[in-house]
């Protein structure tokens, strides 16, 4: 699939979605400059167009800003969770986690783009992909 007909299914499944909304071109220039670097362009059009939150009540995708799901839950902004968590290499971004495990994107010249687990194993080679394979729900 391409992104774009991801995006379709997405936007279509958006009952099945808890988000703060779409991030504004001042938000997502707030975050490049807090990162030091530019969002890979497919991460910086999924911001845009969903946000961050929870998809399919599986996945936590970050976002600029965090998305509160009830009075005493969150999902943490993209930056924060780059703070705190342990192991993230200075080029990369975590941007999804489902259970314990945690998705980076590279950033780094050469190789923006490409997704892997937090703490090694196989990747996939773009955002259509990983969500493709990971994020949207499996046909019946």
């Amino acid at each position: 699939m391409t992104l774009e007909e991801i995006f379709e299914v997405l936007e279509r499944d958006a009952g099945h979605h808890m988000t703060n909304g779409t991030c504004s071109e001042e938000q997502l220039s707030k975050l490049e400059a807090g990162l030091g670097h530019r969002l890979p362009e497919d991460l910086r059009r999924f911001l845009a167009r969903l946000g961050g939150g929870v998809f399919y009540d599986a996945h936590e995708l970050f976002g600029a800003r965090r998305v509160m799901i009830h009075d005493i839950e969150l999902i943490p902004d993209v930056l924060s969770v780059r703070r705190t968590l342990p192991g993230v290499p200075p080029d990369a971004l975590p941007f999804h986690r489902s259970g314990s495990l945690v998705h980076v994107i590279e950033l780094g010249a050469g190789t923006a783009g490409r997704i892997t687990p937090l703490g090694g194993g196989s990747g996939y080679a773009d955002l259509a992909s990983f969500l493709e394979s990971v994020v949207l729900p499996s046909a019946p």
